[in-house]
């Protein structure tokens, strides 16, 4: 688990960085729902900042080798724009996704240090 903050004004935090949103969602009980995720690529770029998906549904896909398969929903928010519907999310087997959590706060690591 990582402490490292995005690179926005906002006090999200990563939690899991760098795995198959797939298995991100299967190792939560809520399957993430009502949870932000992004994507590697936006999360070490200062100008995406606020830049993320908020998971509304998942669908779990039956299969029949040991990887694990799903139909993923979720509001796209992009520079802190969110988008009117819900869109089906792509890319969820690549491994550059991370879990952003709100309950923790610390610095932005694209912002200058904090002068105390």
């Amino acid at each position: 688990v990582s402490t490292q903050s995005t690179g926005s004004s906002s006090p999200f935090i990563l939690r899991i960085m760098g795995k198959k949103l797939v298995n991100l969602i299967f190792r939560d009980p809520t399957f993430l729902i009502g949870k932000r995720v992004t994507r590697n690529i936006w999360f070490h770029r200062p100008e995406y900042a606020d830049t993320y998906y908020t998971i509304t549904k998942v669908v779990p896909k039956l299969n029949t080798d040991a990887c694990k398969r799903a139909d993923i929903w979720g509001y796209f928010t992009f520079k802190g724009q969110r988008e009117a519907e819900p869109k089906r999310l792509r890319s969820t087997l690549k491994p550059q996704w991370l879990i952003l959590d709100p309950t923790l706060q610390t610095r932005v690591p694209h912002s200058p240090p904090v002068q105390e």
